[in-house]
Formats: structure tokens, C-alpha cells, sequence
């Protein structure tokens, strides 16, 4: 049965909301429902309640009516500016909690547009609302289960462990994040008194053999790459049948979370970056280790000792270079940065995350990937067949030489390629010039 949070602003819907409540009450059953406010007892902790309530939800329905965005306080501000305000509160933890968040729309209200919500909740606007009518209500509340449920039947998220919770010599202090996997918590080091990453492996993957294989040579590889822009990893641990992957915690964000909130990045500062991240591919490279899933959500963006810095995480689907071409098992890697090569499981070198790269450069500098398909089929169709756009045909000044060097390092064959990630990312820099 899946579990659903349910936001709503009481000034705003509480009457379809009310109604909404009870529809989902009946098919699912209170226990199911966790609706903001009236679930949380006086004298809680309003923030941490709702965080640890989110993160044992599956789906957040985000109720929107015609004053959800004007509602005002007494000295006339927009609710939404506040930063205490709940429904900001409430939102802000799902998304950066990666929950998965319907729009509802009640009343005749409309999805908002980005320019009105603040920059956190901008990712609120690309998503896809659900509309309620009066007149078709319980037909639109059986198109919103249907949607609930096939969300939480893809869901492979992990139940959160609460803050306090001892996991070997940790103690949980906070969700850092989530990915398909599991989830990555900041956690105090009892003995060495530190922070650490923590990576907990959803518990159904920990009990397969192929994915405890695939577990323990991210560990293994990620430990040989001793570089600046690579995370540190310490060690792999099972402790009470969780597996765990303990790394150097960054206090920062991703690269995905900030084109979410900017939509793209400067050239300069997207070259910057994908520098950074260039070498340290080389230096995997190096080892004769391919990366085979670079993308956003695997850049972090930190700011250490007044400097901003960048790393690559998230070795899981590495693998030694070899000529060797492999069976797809399912784990190709993220489709909207993939190499042509790695979807049909011919062998990789470093050319294939040349590609990956050359696609997460395109969309910092254009605020969309390559191949904005409908769907994935579409999407490996068009990696496979399709030429991108000219970048400056989405993003008019960009450098005219930007193209060329974008349209090498995507070619479709390997040999057309740079050789390495470093020679691209001298590329991208001279193409500033």
C-alpha cells in the first residue's frame, strides 16, 4: 500500500483537500496518509517531523488551488517568500529529498510558471499537475491513484533511517540524499569524530548477488582513483543486513540540483566545471577504469577554505577497460548522457565518457539534454541516429567554435571522439577564447 503525503495550504483548498483526504482514506486507509499539520503533535518539532514523514512517503500530492501562490501574511508579504512558511517547508524537503511530487490542481487553479516561485521550488513548475473538477471528481481521484500507485511500484527507495540511528560506528544525523539505490545520509563517525557519506543500499538490492558484486567493485575501484576531484571512498560494510559504502562527506549540492534551480549555467563556469571532472576521469582513465555514468547528479559542487571545487562520485557501474563487449543486464546507465556504444553493449574505453561528458557540458550550457524525447526508447533511438542541435540554435552568443568542439566530442563513433576527457575539456576551454 503506498504511502502519501499530502501538502495543501488550509487558507487556499482545505475543502478539496478535505475531500481529496477522504477519497484517499477509503482506498488506502489512514494510516497511509500523513497530511502535514494535523499529524503533528504540539510541541514537535515542526521541520524534522515533516523531513522524517517525508522520507517514509512515496509520493507527495502538492495541492494546488486559485490562492496557493497569492496567499499573504498580516504585513502583506507572499507566504511562499517566507522561509519558515510550511507549504515552502514541505515542498523544499521533497524535492531535495527526490520524493516524488504530483501537483494537484483544485478550483480552476493553474500550474505556476518559474518566475514565481522561489529558487528552490522552481522545479515544482516542470512537472506535470493533476487536475480535480467538481464535476468528474471521482474519475480524477481514480486517474490520481493510478498514478500513486504506478509511482510506488517503481519506487526502489529505501525507508529512512531516523537521526540517532546507529548503522556500525555511525550515528545518522541527516538525509544528504537519494539516488535509485538507496539512500546517501551525513553520519558522525563515533570514534573518529568526523562526518562521513554514508550510501545505504535499498535492502532488496542488498540481497542480490549480481548487485552485492556490482556493490563491491564501486568500492573496490572508487579506492584505487587517488585524485582531488574524486570522492574519497573508506570503505564497504554490511551491518544488520544494510549494506553501506562510507565516503568523504561534501557539504554542497550536485550539478542536477543546480540546473534545476538555474536552468543553465554561464559557458565559463560550465567549462569550469566540466574541466574538473575532466581530469579526474583521466585519472580513472589512468587505471584503465571507465566511468560509464557520468552525469549531474554525480558532480558535486562544494566550496571548501573559500574556494569552490568540484568532484565525481558514484563509481557503481565502472568497469575495468576491456575488449570485451558485454550483455545488457539492466544497468546501462543514465539514457540522456549515454554513449551509442554502451546502449547496444559494445566494448568501452574512455571515449564513451568523453560522450557522457560532451552531453552534461551541453546541458549546462543550454538548460536541456541533448535528446529531450518522450520517453526512453526515443531517447537511445536518437543517441544512436540523431545529431543534437547547434547549441547556439537554444542559446544565441554562445561561442560559434563551442559547437565544433560539442559535435566531436558527441560523434557517434568512437574514433571520431577525443581521445580523452582532458583533450576535451582543453577544447571546450579554447573555444572560450
Amino acid at each position: 500500500m503506498p504511502s502519501v503525503f499530502l501538502s495543501y495550504r488550509r487558507t487556499d483548498s482545505v475543502g478539496h483537500s478535505g475531500r481529496l483526504y477522504d477519497a484517499l482514506s477509503a482506498r488506502y486507509g489512514p494510516d497511509s496518509l500523513f497530511m502535514d499539520l494535523d499529524s503533528v503533535a504540539a510541541g514537535v518539532d515542526f521541520v524534522r517531523q515533516i523531513e522524517e514523514a517525508i522520507a517514509s512517503c512515496d509520493v507527495m500530492l502538492a495541492v494546488i488551488g486559485p490562492g496557493w501562490l497569492t496567499a499573504t501574511e498580516a504585513d502583506g508579504r507572499r507566504r511562499l517568500e517566507d522561509p519558515d512558511d510550511y507549504v515552502r517547508v514541505e515542498l523544499d524537503t521533497a524535492l531535495r529529498q527526490d520524493l516524488a511530487v504530483i501537483p494537484v490542481l483544485v478550483g480552476g487553479a493553474r500550474m505556476p510558471q518559474p518566475r514565481d516561485l522561489p529558487d528552490e521550488l522552481k522545479p515544482l513548475a516542470r512537472l506535470q499537475g493533476l487536475e480535480l473538477r467538481d464535476m468528474t471528481f471521482h474519475d480524477d481521484v481514480a486517474r490520481l491513484t493510478d498514478a500513486v500507485a504506478k509511482i510506488a511500484s517503481e519506487d526502489r527507495r529505501i525507508r529512512a533511517l531516523s537521526p540517532g540511528a546507529r548503522i556500525g560506528p555511525y550515528r545518522i544525523e541527516e538525509i544528504a540524499g537519494r539516488g535509485e539505490m538507496g539512500v546517501v545520509y551525513k553520519a558522525w563517525h563515533l570514534r573518529l569524530e568526523c562526518f562521513h557519506a554514508l550510501k545505504v543500499i535499498a535492502p532488496e538490492l542488498s540481497r542480490d548477488d549480481t548487485f552485492r558484486a556490482r556493490f563491491e567493485r564501486e568500492a573496490q575501484l572508487a579506492a584505487q582513483i587517488d585524485h582531488p576531484n574524486v570522492i574519497r571512498v573508506f570503505g564497504a560494510e554490511e551491518e544488520k543486513g544494510l549494506l553501506y559504502l562510507a565516503m568523504r562527506y561534501v557539504d554542497g549540492t550536485d550539478l542536477r540540483s543546480l540546473l534545476a534551480r538555474q536552468g543553465r549555467l554561464e559557458p565559463h563556469h560550465a567549462i569550469w566545471v566540466i574541466n574538473q571532472v575532466a581530469d579526474a576521469l583521466d585519472a580513472a582513465h589512468a587505471l584503465a577504469i571507465v566511468h560509464r555514468d557520468v552525469k549531474p547528479a554525480n558532480i558535486l559542487l562544494a566550496s571548501e577554505l573559500g574556494r569552490d571545487h568540484v568532484y565525481l562520485t558514484d563509481f557503481g557501474l565502472s568497469k575495468r577497460l576491456s575488449s570485451k563487449p558485454e550483455t545488457y543486464t539492466g544497468d546501462l546507465g543514465t539514457v540522456d548522457y549515454m554513449a551509442p556504444q554502451q546502449i547496444v553493449g559494445d566494448a568501452l574505453d574512455a571515449r564513451a565518457d568523453v560522450y557522457s561528458l560532451g552531453c552534461v557540458l551541453f546541458h549546462a550550457v543550454t538548460g536541456q539534454v541533448p535528446f529531450p524525447a518522450a520517453n526512453d526508447f526515443a531517447k537511445v533511438v536518437a543517441h544512436s541516429q540523431a545529431e543534437a542541435p547547434p547549441v547556439r540554435a537554444l542559446v544565441p552568443g554562445l561561442p560559434r567554435a563551442l559547437d565544433a568542439v560539442l559535435h566531436r566530442a558527441m560523434a557517434k563513433k568512437p574514433e571520431d571522439r577525443y581521445t580523452s576527457t582532458g583533450e576535451f575539456g582543453r577544447a571546450a576551454l579554447e573555444a572560450l577564447a
